[in-house]
């Protein structure tokens, strides 16, 4: 998906840059024109071919001005991963029906925890730790659409477009990733509790 982001913002700045070029050409064409009606002795021929080649430009350059705005249109679709313009669930609710309903009497009863703090340093041994645990466990394909779903924010139905898989084969795969993965929690937590020792 990435790739084809980057190839349609390329195709985009060359387009881009195309339509330029033509309008610079529609220029020098409109002066050639107008130098050429100003003649007293025009030829008809000439003009007729000079406003041919001007209408040409403009089809061409409006065809491609649909292309760049379809390509952006695209674009923006991959990058939120929802269609342009288009509201949909809590967004179409107003604010009040957005808001969450608390009972106040329940923060009494909470406590403050001071939250754990680690290092940059602590933090990537962690992430390595965990990585290697899940390299051992998983199988290749569990790895990859593990990653997809929990790393990148895909959907089970996108990580089947993606990966031309079936949905059920992708929501199966998962499945299975999940249930290794809390079948070796112990191991897990501990790697975290050995990495705390030593820090």
């Amino acid at each position: 998906m990435r790739d084809l982001i980057i190839q349609y913002r390329y195709l985009v700045t060359n387009l881009r840059k195309e339509q330029k070029e033509l309008l610079e050409q529609k220029k020098k064409l409109m002066s050639a024109l107008y130098k050429e009606r100003k003649k007293s002795d025009s030829n008809l021929e000439k003009m007729e071919e000079l406003e041919a080649e001007i209408a040409l430009n403009e089809t061409i350059s409006s065809q491609k001005g649909e292309i760049i705005s379809e390509r952006e249109y695209d674009i923006e679709w991959m990058e939120t991963g929802r269609r342009p313009g288009n509201k949909r669930g809590a967004e179409r609710r107003s604010k009040y029906q957005r808001a969450l309903r608390v009972d106040p009497n329940r923060f009494l009863n909470m406590a403050y925890v001071e939250p754990e703090v680690k290092t940059e340093k602590e933090l990537d041994i962690l992430e390595d730790q965990v990585l290697e645990i899940l390299w051992d466990v998983l199988t290749k394909s569990e790895r990859n659409l593990y990653f997809l779903a929990y790393a990148y924010g895909y959907s089970e139905s996108e990580i089947a477009e993606t990966t031309k898989l079936t949905y059920e084969n992708v929501k199966a795969t998962l499945g299975n990733a999940r249930r290794k993965i809390k079948q070796n929690r112990e191991k897990i937590e501990k790697r975290f509790k050995k990495i705390k020792d030593t820090a």
